[in-house]
């Protein structure tokens, strides 16, 4: 047997892109929120200040930046991306990758250095075959369906309904962009582009993700009405495999924020909450004041939280701004690996988070998760009864770790939760039971693909009701053999069996009303079956045991 050696590739060898410039701001329900083009979040980078506004025209800010951290190993040797404040440069960049040469070039990082938003009226509309080629909106007309004529990117990017299925985005004849939500902009990073200035990492992982910001529009529901999401499909179109790879949101908490560095985000605390898979601020004090030029939120105090909708949140740290090794700011200059400790959840040193006090107890009780108790019912271990003072916060949610293949896809579905009480002022604890319940039902509705204003999550195929009478799986649970009995069949269907990580694990034709395939091939645990046809998409959910 012949080995396959693979080799880590160091900065240099792809692109030479500059960092993007491009800026979005998505206004709907109650916020106006922007989003950037390099896998950050939040802020204008150029001027410094806060852009996440909620309520909206109210000059208030719960929080300054974000971004995404992602790294794991490939033969012992650490390959990560991470975004803070873009001060050393930046890790992502626009656009897809090249998947012959493995890179990217500055063409396509300039041409991707932009946003793609879409409507749900506009799909209603295209579908109903309203536009011609002389009113069809340039959201539908611009949609990245594929790549750049002369390309080598992956042909198919951005998600469409093939309408006359000849496997180009044609929306002339009828094709239509696939979506989530009722509002959404599509958006296409890589980490290639260049060498990764943020964590001084000598090797990227070549990930191209692909993000979806998207709104539910619920005039009468208050947990959607103050929520965006975020859908996150990240492909590994590198040649290794990345073990103990950590999908992480950084968060620079702050309320009433122009800069993070103002006294009015060191007023802060922070904690998480392992049953509902969110990490989340709230004030440490009885009054939000005005600095800086925003609008603080006074006595009527919000929380505001981070939640992983599926997958579990698996660690939860934080540092602060200052120059200390251990729970300070990461330095970049250590390929990398003070930021994938933080992710993994260790101090920035490498030692390990303890429970109880300031979570830097030598010899303590290791923990993966800093304040996970109950400020309200001053259970566990918050910061306050760990007698912290309020202050400027980072937080940092991880999921994982998971072993991440070439041309696999990862999966993540996130959302920020923004509540607040207005029946208790000076009171910064009465939030907190708010924000659980908005959590608890925006995890209800992503789970059940329902709300209260009849939009779903995905739409670009309509959910079949009554999908027991549809479909049967049997055996469930199984071992070798699983048959399927299906009455929504036709020449066309297609029956699309993905693990737990979203991957695609068997796909076949479905053009007669019974199948029956071995499954003897796969992992013990938990798929789930689609099966679509013209008529829309059935979803059912298999265990196999062994």
């Amino acid at each position: 047997m012949i080995a396959l050696v693979t080799f880590a590739l160091p900065i240099g060898c792809f692109g030479q892109c500059i960092p993007g410039t491009g800026q979005f701001d998505i206004i709907s329900n109650n916020y106006r929120a922007r989003v950037l083009s390099e896998n950050d979040l939040f802020w204008d980078f150029t001027a410094g200040i806060a852009r996440f506004e909620i309520p909206v025209n109210s000059n208030s800010y719960p929080i300054f930046a974000a971004a995404t951290w992602m790294g794991g190993y490939v033969n012992g040797s650490l390959h990560i991306g991470a975004m803070t404040y873009r001060q050393n440069g930046v890790d992502f960049w626009s656009g897809p990758i090249d998947t012959v040469s493995l890179g990217t070039d500055i063409s396509d990082c300039n041409h991707y250095d932009t946003f793609f938003p879409i409507t749900k009226t506009e799909i209603n509309n295209q579908k109903n075959h309203v536009y011609n080629s002389a009113n069809m909106p340039t959201d539908i007309t611009n949609w990245p369906g594929n790549r750049i004529a002369g390309d080598n990117t992956s042909y198919k990017l951005a998600p469409y309904q093939d309408v006359n299925h000849n496997n180009t985005y044609d929306p002339l004849n009828g094709d239509y962009p696939i979506m989530y939500g009722d509002y959404s902009v599509y958006q296409i990073t890589n980490d290639v582009g260049n060498h990764h200035g943020e964590t001084g990492c000598h090797y990227q992982m070549g990930l191209e993700t692909h993000i979806t910001n998207y709104a539910i529009n619920c005039t009468t529901d208050s947990a959607l009405r103050n929520t965006l999401f975020l859908h996150y499909d990240i492909i590994n179109r590198g040649i290794d495999t990345l073990t103990n790879f950590l999908f992480s949101v950084w968060s620079a908490f702050g309320y009433g924020v122009a800069s993070h560095s103002n006294s009015n985000s060191k007023q802060n605390y922070i904690g998480c909450d392992t049953s509902l898979n969110m990490y989340y601020i709230y004030k440490g004090t009885g009054y939000d004041v005005d600095i800086g030029g925003p609008t603080g939120y006074h006595q009527y105090l919000p929380a505001f939280a981070g939640v992983f909708l599926n997958q579990k949140l698996s660690r939860f740290t934080s540092y602060n701004n200052t120059a200390s090794n251990i729970n300070g700011n990461p330095i970049g200059t250590a390929n990398g690996i003070p930021y994938h400790n933080l992710m993994n959840g260790f101090w920035e040193n490498g030692t390990p988070m303890t429970y109880g006090d300031s979570g830097t107890t030598v010899g303590g009780t290791p923990t993966n998760y800093l304040y996970s108790g109950d400020p309200v019912a001053n259970t566990g271990w918050t910061e306050a009864n760990a007698g912290n003072k309020p202050g400027n916060r980072n937080g940092l949610g991880s999921c994982g770790p998971f072993t991440f293949y070439p041309k696999d896809t990862l999966k993540i579905d996130f959302a920020y939760v923004f509540a607040r009480d207005y029946q208790h002022p000076g009171d910064s604890l009465a939030c907190i039971p708010i924000l659980r319940q908005y959590v608890q039902n925006i995890q209800s509705y992503y789970n059940t693909n329902t709300t209260p204003c009849g939009s779903i999550f995905y739409s670009d195929i309509k959910q079949i009701k009554n999908n027991n009478e549809r479909i049967t799986i049997y055996p469930n649970p199984t071992k070798d053999v699983l048959s399927v009995e299906c009455l929504m069949v036709n020449e066309k269907s297609t029956l699309v069996m993905t693990d737990m990580l979203g991957n695609n694990v068997k796909q076949m034709p479905f053009t007669t009303q019974h199948l029956t395939f071995n499954i003897s091939d796969l992992s013990e645990g938990i798929y789930n079956i689609s099966m679509i046809s013209n008529e829309g998409v059935i979803n059912k959910r298999l265990v196999i045991v062994r």
